[in-house]
């Protein structure tokens, strides 16, 4: 079974992430999702690490007062895709939260 990581920030990412998984579960047969989106991504089969909610922040000053938090978010999601192993990583918006992530999971051979 192919499992796909794939990771949304915020109400849009949520959207064209789950269209996305629409399309592909069209295309391939039972595909495990794992990551972190929202309700439209839990629909359709996501199974969230975490709500993408604790993403979606505006402003430099709320971003700087929840860094601490993100980092420990990132880092975490980080640990989780590398034990789930997925056979791909697609992120979606959230640029600054998911390029680092996806050096290190290409860094480990995801």
């Amino acid at each position: 079974m192919p499992k796909v990581a794939i990771l949304a920030g915020e109400p849009s990412g949520d959207l064209i992430a789950s269209q996305l998984m629409s399309d592909l579960n069209k295309r391939y047969k039972n595909i495990e999702y794992v990551g972190v989106g929202g309700p439209l991504m839990t629909k359709g089969g996501l199974k969230s690490f975490f709500d993408y909610s604790q993403l979606s922040l505006r402003g430099y000053f709320e971003v700087i007062k929840n860094l601490p938090k993100l980092l420990k978010l990132r880092s975490s999601v980080i640990k989780f895709l590398i034990i789930q192993k997925p056979d791909i990583f697609i992120g979606i918006d959230a640029p600054d939260f998911n390029f680092a992530i996806e050096r290190r999971l290409k860094a480990n051979k995801i």
